[in-house]
């Protein structure tokens, strides 16, 4: 029996926490190259993905806990939902995340998490004391891309196919239309 190993990110970038001070916090200026872009680009579905650049500030804790916060700017081309035409925007975008050696270490574990929708995520797991930027960017990316990009004016025509069966003839639909259809037969 074979195990499958996950593909690696297109955006990687592994930080080693144990590289990181504990005094002073570190700054990476990253960027996606070209290969790197056309292959989030497809990840996420985007007709292009111009340019995709980030700042992260990354501080370690002396428990070995990492608070990763940053901003990323991203040029990007969509299909336009309404006229199939390519739409292009810019995404500006602040995120944070926390990492915890603790949640690594085996600490204690819940079957269920109870949060409260205006408190902060809890943290996530330090895989083998690594953070991959890279992958912290490519899904704030993905979580600020328009799902329904639309051309400037653009205006989708709800019914330009006309009335529906149901509007035409409202007496053969509805709750007891099937039930008229029966008597009919007798």
């Amino acid at each position: 029996m074979s195990t499958r190993t996950p593909p690696a990110p297109e955006f990687s970038r592994p930080v080693d926490v144990e590289s990181l001070s504990a005094t002073a916090p570190t700054r990476l200026d990253i960027n996606a190259d070209a290969k790197e872009r056309a292959n989030l680009a497809r990840r996420f579905g985007l007709v292009q993905l111009d340019s995709l650049a980030a700042t992260v500030s990354l501080e370690r804790n002396v428990v070995g806990d990492v608070s990763l916060s940053g901003r990323l700017k991203a040029e990007v081309v969509q299909t336009c939902v309404v006229t199939l035409e390519p739409v292009r925007s810019t995404i500006e975008a602040r995120f944070t995340r926390v990492f915890s050696a603790v949640a690594e270490s085996g600490g204690e574990t819940f079957d269920e998490i109870f949060l409260a929708p205006e408190a902060d995520d809890p943290p996530e797991s330090l895989a083998g004391g690594i953070v991959d930027v890279g992958e912290v960017v490519a899904e704030t990316l993905g979580l600020e891309i328009d799902p329904f990009p639309r051309a400037p004016g653009a205006v989708f025509a709800a019914g330009a196919a006309g009335p529906s069966e149901a509007e035409k003839y409202p007496e053969k639909s509805g709750p007891f239309a099937a039930l008229a259809k029966l008597k009919e037969r007798r």
